[in-house]
Formats: C-alpha cells, sequence, structure tokens
C-alpha cells in the first residue's frame, strides 16, 4: 500500500511539474477590449465598485490582453463581489469570439450562476448548463450549440471535466469555490488546454492553493473592501434551545426576511422538524439536501427565492455562493460538526445587503 501510494505521489508530482512547465512556454490568445461596450455591460452590476474590485479588473484585463496565459487566484470574503469579476472577463472572451466555460461545485451553485449570467448577457449571447442531471441527449445538444457561434459561456459542475473541448476555440476557465476541488481535478483543469486562460475564485483558498500564489507560481489578486452599507454579522455560540431558536426566528419574520437553518447530516432533518413543529408551528419550511431529486430541489429553492416560505432547512449543500438577500438569520445545528471554513461560508450567506445579518452557531447542551 505505501509502496502503491508513493508511486502515486510521484506520478502526480510528475504531471503537476509537466503541467506547469507547458503553461509556462504557451502563448495564449492576445485579446482586444472594447472599453465602451465593456462600459455598457458592467452597468449591469447593481453595486458600486470598490477599490478592490477595480484592481481586480485592471489584472485581470491586462491579463487577458498578454500573451501569457492567465493563471490568476482571486481571494475575496464571501459577497465582496467576486463574481462580477468572472462576468467581465468572461465578456471581453466574448466579444473576441472565444468560448469560456465556468465550473463550480454543487448543481445549486450553478443554477444560481446560469440565472445571473443569463440577466446579464441577455442581449449579447446564450448561456448553457450542464451537471449531472443533464441527460446525455440534452449534453450533445448543448455541446454543439456552445460549438456553434450561438453560445458562448458554458456552466457547469464537475461534469463538465469528461467533455472534449478539442474543437472549441476556448478562450476562458472560471473555477469558482476552488476549495472543493481535489488536487487532480484542478490540475486537471488546469490540462484541459495549455493556453487557456485560468481564474479563479475563493473566499477560503486551500494551503496548496495559496502556497503556490505566495511562491508567484499563480498571480494573486486580493479583493478586502466590503461593499458600500455592508454591515458586520452578529454572531452567537449557543445551546439550541427552544427560546434561543424561537427568538431568531420571531426577529426575523418581524423585519419580512427569512431564515437558513442548518444541520450536518441528512438524518438530523427529521429530528428538527419534530423541534420546530413546538418551537414555531404555523412556520413555512423548505427542505433540501443532497439525495433530493433535481427537480425536488429547484422546487423547493425556488419557493425560498420567491419568499414563499419562511425558512430553509438544509444541509451544507447551500454553502457555497448562494445570494438570497432576504435571507439574514442564520442557525447552525450542532456548529461542531463543521469545519472552519464551511461555518465561514455557511455565515456568508447571509448579510449580503445593507440589512444586518445574525448567525447562530449551535451547539448540544452536552456539548457546552
Amino acid at each position: 500500500k505505501k509502496k502503491s501510494v508513493k508511486k502515486k505521489i510521484r506520478d502526480l508530482a510528475s504531471s503537476l511539474i509537466s503541467i506547469a512547465a507547458k503553461r509556462n512556454i504557451a502563448k495564449s490568445i492576445k485579446m482586444q477590449i472594447d472599453y465602451i461596450k465593456l462600459q455598457e455591460f458592467g452597468r449591469g452590476f447593481k453595486f458600486n465598485e470598490t477599490v478592490d474590485q477595480t484592481a481586480c479588473f485592471a489584472e485581470v484585463f491586462n491579463d487577458l490582453t498578454s500573451l501569457k496565459p492567465m493563471d490568476r487566484l482571486i481571494c475575496g470574503d464571501v459577497g465582496f463581489g467576486k463574481t462580477e469579476i468572472a462576468l467581465r472577463a468572461s465578456f471581453i472572451t466574448s466579444i473576441n469570439n472565444l468560448k469560456s466555460i465556468i465550473i463550480v461545485p454543487t448543481t445549486l451553485l450553478a443554477n444560481q450562476h446560469l440565472k445571473n449570467f443569463k440577466e446579464r448577457f441577455l442581449s449579447y449571447t446564450d448561456v448553457e448548463l450542464i451537471t449531472r442531471n443533464t441527460t446525455k441527449t440534452n449534453k450533445n445538444i448543448i455541446m454543439q450549440k456552445f460549438e456553434s457561434t450561438k453560445c458562448n459561456i458554458l456552466i457547469g459542475t464537475h461534469a463538465l471535466l469528461s467533455l472534449n473541448y478539442n474543437n472549441i476555440n476556448l478562450g476562458l476557465i472560471v473555477v469558482d469555490e476552488e476549495q472543493h476541488f481535489g488536487v487532480s481535478q484542478k490540475e486537471k483543469i488546469r490540462s484541459l488546454k495549455n493556453n487557456i486562460n485560468l481564474l479563479t475564485l475563493t473566499a477560503t483558498p486551500i494551503p496548496r492553493t495559496l502556497h503556490m500564489s505566495l511562491l508567484g507560481i499563480r498571480d494573486l489578486s486580493l479583493i478586502t473592501t466590503p461593499p458600500v452599507n455592508r454591515q458586520n454579522i452578529r454572531t452567537t455560540i449557543c445551546s439550541f434551545e427552544k427560546a434561543v431558536v424561537r427568538k431568531a426566528i420571531q426577529n426575523e419574520k418581524i423585519r419580512e426576511g427569512q431564515i437558513f437553518l442548518i444541520v450536518p447530516r441528512i438524518s438530523d432533518i427529521e429530528k428538527i422538524i419534530l423541534k420546530l413543529k413546538i418551537i414555531y408551528p404555523k412556520l413555512k419550511y423548505e427542505i433540501v439536501h443532497g439525495k433530493l431529486k433535481a427537480k425536488d430541489i429547484e422546487s423547493a429553492m425556488y419557493n425560498f427565492y420567491t419568499a414563499k416560505c419562511d425558512l430553509l432547512l438544509s444541509t451544507s449543500i447551500v454553502e457555497s455562493g448562494l445570494d438570497i438577500p432576504r435571507a439574514n438569520t442564520l442557525i447552525v445545528y450542532k456548529a461542531d460538526q463543521f469545519g472552519l471554513a464551511q461555518l465561514h461560508q455557511l455565515r456568508g450567506r447571509i448579510g449580503r445587503s445593507n440589512i444586518k445579518g445574525f448567525a447562530y452557531f449551535t451547539l448540544e447542551k452536552s456539548t457546552i
């Protein structure tokens, strides 16, 4: 077993060195930027640009217009505007008649990106989606469309890694929430084509990615300035008690907002439903977890997005990138069973507008 593991490590290390060397000597397609069109596209951004965002735009635009393939890590806290950088980079790629693929870790995040990209690119190009739920027939139709001039942007999960891009004029790959991807998956992304521009977004980079950036193997851009009017989230660590949960729900309902209630395991959901019926009997809620059918998840998320329910009871499937400004209270059940990065990401689901967010990391009484 030890010999087998050592061999796999050597093979992977050799592969990493080979990919890095090929990318280092490769030349990418030099893109042209039409700043008038870019300014027009930028008007779709509903927030004021922060100083750090403006600096990141300049660095990414400079990368895209050089002959060296971009390999840039954008590191910024949750809700600080990393997606807008991906949108504008994809726009520049699109007006240069090149294709972009956006790779994300979950179907929920993929669907949200699809909604955002479709809204912003409505007058410019079609945007398509491929996930594990896409049938083989639909996948073939989408790939044919992606090869043509009709569609310049393809969004998807790990399912995108198994596709063939030989006949596609790829210009940009965006990896969102990179901490959810393994080393071999990320290197597969880097090796799809050696001269492709690579943009990686994360709020909680894994040590290897951060180390590569600090060594200068990858370029690093930081977004440390919060959006205008963003308020700090008030975080409380407490026991999961009837009075605490009821007050948290009541306070959010008074200001006509919504609540996330996160559990570590699917098996905890039934237990929480019984507790909710006692704590707040008339509460409208939806349930989301990884074992549900795709259409059931979509239905539950649609009801939560459109405020048809008060509370979303979920596993950590919602930790990545979801943006629901009405939801500003988070209750995490058995918070000690989550990792620190997970809790940070979960807390980032609230307080994404100018309304103050409240996070309750709760523990069982026996663990306090």
